[in-house]
Parts: C-alpha cells; structure tokens; sequence
C-alpha cells in the first residue's frame, strides 16, 4: 500500500508536467502557423502583382513600339512632303522666270 500512496503525487506531477507541455506547445504551434498565416498573404500579393506586371509589360510593350514606329514614319513623309513643296515651289519660280 505505500508503493501506491508514493506513486500517487508523481501520477499528480506527471499529469501536470504533461497539461504544461501540451499548452506550451500548443501556443508555440498556434503562434506559427499565424506567422506562417500572415506572412503567405503579403507574399501571395506580391507574386500575382508580379504576374499581373509582366500580362501588363506584354501588351503594352508591342503597342509602344508600334506607335513609335508610325510616328516616325509619320514625320519622315512629313519631311518628305515639305521637301517637295519646298522643291515645287522653287520650279515654279524658275518656270515663271524662264516665260
């Protein structure tokens, strides 16, 4: 009978030592995963932002380059019209000069 009166507060201590460590862990692992929670959110914005910048560079890339290739065709036969009004003009000087 002493054998079990002895074992008793150890059963006691045990079973307190285990509620301790089951609550200690079980705060260590919920503080975790709301790290880990909060911390994939900003990353998860960040990657679809990332794709979201890449669809937009895509598109908008093409269209820049092409405007900028009409305007400069643009301004050469702007160029090109000036220069044959310029020319015109001149040869219609010489024509009234000549008669």
């Amino acid at each position: 009978r002493s054998a079990r009166r002895r074992s008793a507060p150890m059963i006691a201590q045990a079973t307190d030592v285990f509620r301790f460590l089951s609550r200690y862990y079980g705060s260590r692992f919920s503080r975790a995963a709301a790290f880990i929670e909060a911390a994939t959110i900003p990353l998860v914005v960040g990657v679809f932002g990332s794709i979201v910048a890449f669809v937009a560079l895509a598109l908008f890339t093409p269209m820049v380059a092409l405007i900028d290739k009409l305007t400069a065709a643009s301004l050469h036969v702007q160029g090109l019209l000036k220069k044959l009004a310029l020319e015109g003009s001149g040869a219609a000087k010489r024509r009234r000069n000549k008669g």
